[in-house]
């Protein structure tokens, strides 16, 4: 019976949640994949990072890298932003009858990516946004579940899509392969 338990309760560990994204895209034009050049709006260390997990993205979908000439001018930026606090309380009660209770406060944090792609005359083609909230401030740290969550019904449009990932998904895990000498936790 204990090795049922501890399996049980090592398949629910195993499987936790680790992000859950809500996703807008919007279709102006169809869009096909072609040559592309990628920019930031943000000038950072992690927007550079972002901007590997988007190529990445973008050429397993289809398109690939030009600098000079290209078909679609892709952009992107991230923010993160405080959302609120969260309290909690947990009680134990001990077997001599004593009570021990601990509060907490948890901030939470929501993290947004937003990708524009226009043609080479600046004419908005396809736009998407997702965001994430959760305890870590840290964009890199979920950087696979949301630009797996942009791309997820690329071309076509979506409101307010909820996506739950979890440790095991393939779509992520492969991205994180792909970058493996990367710190994916919050720090």
């Amino acid at each position: 019976m204990k090795k049922i338990t501890l399996l049980l309760m090592m398949l629910i560990i195993s499987c936790r949640t680790v992000a859950i994204t809500t996703t807008d895209s919007r279709r102006n034009m169809n869009v096909k994949p072609g040559k592309y050049k990628l920019i930031s709006e943000n000038n950072d260390i992690k927007a550079k990072f972002l901007g590997k997990i988007i190529d990445y993205k973008l050429n397993k979908i289809g398109f690939s890298t030009a600098n000079d000439k290209y078909d679609f001018l892709i952009k992107f930026n991230y923010t993160v932003t405080d959302s609120r606090e969260i309290k909690s309380a947990y009680s134990y009660t001990n077997p001599y009858g004593y009570t021990t209770t601990t509060f907490n406060n948890t901030k939470l944090y929501i993290k947004y990516l937003k990708i524009v792609i226009e043609d080479n005359k600046s004419n908005l083609l396809w736009e998407s946004q997702s965001n994430e909230e959760g305890w870590c401030p840290n964009i890199i740290s979920t950087s696979p579940e949301l630009v797996v969550s942009i791309f997820q019904n690329f071309p076509n449009d979506s409101i307010n899509v909820r996506r739950e990932f979890n440790d095991y998904n393939g779509e992520t895990s492969e991205i994180k392969s792909a970058f493996s000498d990367t710190n994916w936790s919050c720090q």
